[in-house]
């Protein structure tokens, strides 16, 4: 008897499969890319922005916060943190993060008495705030206007005081106590608890003690 004709294999599982490890490397790419934005190269283009806008600091302060809410984005002072390495701009705003630690519109104006908010990013847009837990009580925080310099000094670290990110009272003028005209002024710095997105915030506050 004729021996049988071998019947040609079929390629469509192997096919299937092909695509499927296409789409996985592709996948995996397009992560890693995303990834490096995030790490790399967002920081990359902030750390330029803010390079350039402390080199172009204005010549005069915002006399008032409806002055400082004019120009949204622009730089207000300059925020220097010794213990965190950290000399970054202040900006009018909490909608452009990618070119400096944000002032909160609602809040007073660094050195006026009262309570001066700023929010900025641990991760991406230059990680500005990335090392914010290792704020210690007793550590200089300093702000300079094109006026005058302000130092602030710990006294709520970031590790002791951590918030959800819908509580504001950290923003009141006198914290926690909402009404209380404030008779010191004081500044709050406000981030992610974590590196990654969360709801949780970490809070730190720091009061005027000199100029």
């Amino acid at each position: 008897m004729p021996s049988a004709r071998p019947r040609p294999r079929s390629t469509r599982g192997g096919g299937v499969v092909r695509g499927l490890l296409l789409g996985m490397v592709i996948a995996v790419v397009i992560a890693g890319l995303t990834l490096g934005w995030i790490g790399w190269g967002s920081d990359l283009v902030a750390r330029g922005r803010a390079r350039d806008a402390m080199a172009a600091f204005g010549a005069s302060a915002p006399a008032s916060v409806g002055e400082a809410t004019a120009h949204p984005g622009a730089t207000i002072a300059i925020v220097s943190i010794p213990r965190l390495g950290l000399t970054w701009p202040l900006v009018s705003g909490t909608d452009h993060l990618d070119r400096g630690l944000g002032w909160v519109p609602t809040t007073s104006l660094p050195g006026e008495t009262g309570n001066a908010a700023v929010t900025g990013p641990r991760l991406t847009d230059g990680s500005p705030l990335r090392h914010f837990g290792d704020l210690r009580v007793g550590d200089d925080i300093v702000v300079r206007t094109s006026a005058r310099s302000f130092t602030y000094r710990v006294v709520v670290p970031p590790s002791s005081l951590t918030v959800d990110r819908d509580d504001t009272w950290v923003l009141d003028g006198v914290p926690g106590h909402p009404g209380v005209v404030p008779t010191a002024s004081v500044l709050t710095i406000i981030s992610s608890q974590d590196l990654l997105a969360s709801r949780e915030r970490s809070v730190c506050f720091a009061v005027l003690s000199g100029g």
